[in-house]
């Protein structure tokens, strides 16, 4: 991908035609499919399915089912802790939640800064979850 959203939007307000505007772009457009996103993560960070969820806290067997497309409805927290998982710093979670279509993480919201924190400092999402509970705010993780 080389252009960015910015670059798309513009030249899609100028575009006349929407075929010409994909047939032109398509290199620069997603097919909105997040398992195979995760997929592709997997082989470029070259991370074991095991070794994400452990990391994000989560069960294998969940991002099994979601890199099978067994599992679509994902919630936003549970994407959250996959970029944890996969190491993401701020601009690869962003990615990511666009990819899984679940809102991006908004630096305007205190739990959105502190995870956005965390992301870019790599912090754990155990440590994270302990700066959200330190000022009253929604854990990512179950109990």
């Amino acid at each position: 991908m080389t252009k960015s959203t910015d670059d798309l939007m513009k030249i899609l307000k100028n575009t006349s035609d929407i075929d010409s505007y994909i047939e032109e772009n398509t290199e620069d457009m997603t097919d909105g499919n997040f398992s195979q996103y995760i997929a592709n993560l997997l082989v470029e960070t070259d991370l074991t399915i095991a070794k994400v969820a452990r990391r994000g806290q989560f069960s294998d067997s969940y991002l099994y089912k979601i890199n099978e497309d067994r599992k679509t409805n994902i919630s936003r927290d549970k994407v959250i802790q996959i970029c944890f998982g996969f190491g993401l710093d701020a601009e690869g979670s962003r990615k990511l939640l666009r990819a899984a279509r679940v809102g991006e993480l908004y630096p305007r919201i205190r739990r959105d800064s502190i995870i956005l924190f965390c992301l870019e400092k790599h912090i754990d999402v155990i440590e994270c979850d302990k700066k959200l509970e330190a000022v009253g705010e929604k854990k990512l993780l179950r109990e």
